[in-house]
């Protein structure tokens, strides 16, 4: 099995063009109560399997965890933007040759995110309607 994760910052800015650059952090816990941590950087978009970040002590390999149920938190460092994530895993079934896969939306409460989202889009882009 693997998971792969693909995120898009809430905040865009159309006009300059100058996506900003998004620092992630993870905290895994497994069910042992053991934390470890991870991070990552993206600019515009990233779409990214789980167990690359931090390689090879990446807390989501099997070798680094210390068991088999973990609890992940994600969250933007500097606060200045959400991100919308999904995560989608691949299962492999090697004796049959079956893959199977399911998207999902992961949960999101970034809680720690400072201000509003702001979608910035160039003036000469915009219609408004004749009322």
């Amino acid at each position: 099995m693997s998971t792969n994760i693909t995120v898009v910052p809430c905040s865009e800015n159309f006009e300059t063009q100058a996506p900003p650059r998004i620092t992630l952090q993870f905290l895994v816990t497994n069910e042992f109560e053991q934390t470890l941590s991870a991070s990552t950087s993206f600019t515009c978009w990233a779409s990214f399997d789980l167990e690359q970040i931090n390689f090879p002590q990446s807390p989501f390999l099997a070798s680094s965890i210390g068991g088999a149920v973990l609890r992940t938190t994600m969250r933007v460092v500097g606060g200045r933007t959400g991100v919308i994530p999904v995560i989608e895993e691949t299962h492999n079934d090697t004796v049959n040759g079956l893959t199977a896969r399911a998207a999902q939306n992961a949960h999101s409460g970034f809680q720690d995110v400072i201000g509003p989202d702001l979608v910035v889009i160039p003036g000469e882009q915009l219609q408004i309607p004749e009322p």
